[in-house]
């Protein structure tokens, strides 16, 4: 079966703390090595832009998965297609951290100073991504921070 990528942006429920992110996160790593699905999760205080690579059977279920979940919503595909090779191979679930989000990325794939993927183009949100996995990469493991 061939390897798919699709790339989501969706809005984080306002009552949503850094807890609940880690809850995700780990769900997701644990899920995602079991099915082989790889991807990024970037987040900041409102909004997730996601990239999920895999078997498209696997994607498509984990993505019904992700519209149904009602700590986001406004779940909204950006990107979609067959790949040749994964971007993120080595990573069941990358996160990047609002803080490693730097201005020269934001200015570089989106519309202004602040990250908002719903701005974002397909292209740009892709391209965000491909820097932050080339540019960001010791810092995409980990947790987000709780305190």
């Amino acid at each position: 079966m061939g390897l798919v990528r699709l790339t989501y942006a969706s809005r984080l429920r306002p009552d949503l703390g850094p807890d609940d992110l880690w809850d995700i996160l780990k769900t997701s790593r644990v899920h995602n090595s079991e099915t082989f699905v790889t991807g990024m999760l970037c987040y900041d205080a409102d909004s997730f832009l996601q990239c999920l690579e895999g078997e498209r059977d696997r994607v498509n279920a984990l993505y019904r998965t992700i519209i149904a979940d009602d700590r986001h919503s406004d779940v909204t595909l950006l990107e979609y297609g067959e790949i040749e090779h994964r971007i993120f191979g080595q990573w069941a679930m990358a996160y990047l951290r609002p803080e490693a989000m730097t201005e020269q990325l934001v200015l570089e794939f989106g519309e202004g100073t602040v990250f908002d993927p719903f701005k974002m183009t397909a292209s740009q949100a892709l391209g965000f991504i491909e820097a932050v996995a080339r540019d960001q990469e010791s810092s995409l493991d980990g947790e987000p921070d709780r305190s």
